[in-house]
């Protein structure tokens, strides 16, 4: 049995399961700032690439075995992957430990974490970055540098994991946000899920045009980053948030119908209005 948790993160071992990108930015941006980083991945060529990167002090032979040997561990592994190690800890029975996922939907997951035994001590997790191309080749330690990082504490969460949850997000450099569930989810929806959604269907529509295939340049490529994001993983998280993300797209097609409106009509100065609008809230939303 190992010794009472520690109540600083520089004292605590931290888990990372799942070393794709997030996870394995995450153990590469907390080296130094705790006591260790133990790391566990269903592929053994990751589990040796972040090994040989020095993002991890050992590995972990699996979640379960992971639980057992640090003080705070991180599920970092897609929704789906998240809600089955869940479903596998409700019958974890080793010692106390803080667990936090970093999935992109939230209300699932933290039902979920409401089942698991005293022992486990959860709070949901998301921090708001990324890149369109997945895995541990692509992870860096700066990735959540002044990135929010939310944090969705459930009712059962001790302050104590709050305050280590909130200590390692500024450890890797991000800001912690602390919000419900639901309304993670709906914000979720209209600034990340709903955008992939729109991205694709944007491609699925100019690749029908061989003019504009060939004509496509980096404001297009821009547009559609996220695009090239893997289909399995997004649809993961599409389903696990699909109310959200219905009434999200319910709503930015009624906005649609009007900028379509306005075109059929010849509005000009009407559409001039909703578009002006629209470019004085994004610079002043991203200055």
């Amino acid at each position: 049995m190992r010794a009472a948790s520690p109540t600083t993160l520089a004292g605590c071992r931290v888990g990372v399961a799942g070393l794709g990108l997030i996870g394995g930015s995450l153990a590469l941006a907390l080296r130094g700032r705790c006591a260790e980083v133990v790391g566990c991945d269903r592929s053994r060529a990751t589990l040796a690439r972040a090994w040989r990167a020095g993002a991890l002090d050992r590995c972990a032979p699996g979640i379960e075995r992971l639980l057992y040997e640090v003080d705070f561990a991180v599920l970092a592994l897609p929704v789906g992957g998240i809600l089955e190690a869940l479903e596998r800890l409700r019958h974890y029975d080793g010692p106390p430990v803080h667990l936090m996922d970093v999935g992109s939907s939230k209300r699932a997951i933290v039902r979920a974490m409401a089942s698991l035994p005293p022992a486990i001590r959860p709070i949901g997790g998301h921090p708001m970055c990324g890149k369109a191309s997945a895995g541990f080749a692509h992870a860096e330690a700066a990735l959540f540098r002044g990135r929010p990082f939310v944090l969705v504490p459930l009712p059962r969460t001790p302050h104590a994991t709050l305050r280590l949850a909130r200590s390692l997000v500024r450890a890797v450099g991000a800001r912690p946000l602390t919000i419900p569930a639901a309304r993670h989810d709906r914000a979720a929806a209209r600034i990340s899920h709903v955008p992939y959604l729109l991205a694709a269907a944007l491609v699925d529509t100019a690749r029908k045009d061989a003019v504009a295939r060939r004509i496509a340049a980096t404001g297009f490529r821009d547009l559609t980053r996220v695009a090239a994001s893997d289909p399995a993983m997004m649809l993961d998280v599409l389903r696990s948030n699909r109310g959200a993300v219905r009434r999200a797209l319910q709503a930015l097609n009624r906005t649609l119908e009007g900028y379509a409106r306005a075109l059929e009509r010849n509005e000009a100065r009407a559409l001039a209005h909703r578009l002006r609008a629209a470019r004085w809230a994004k610079r002043r939303w991203f200055r």
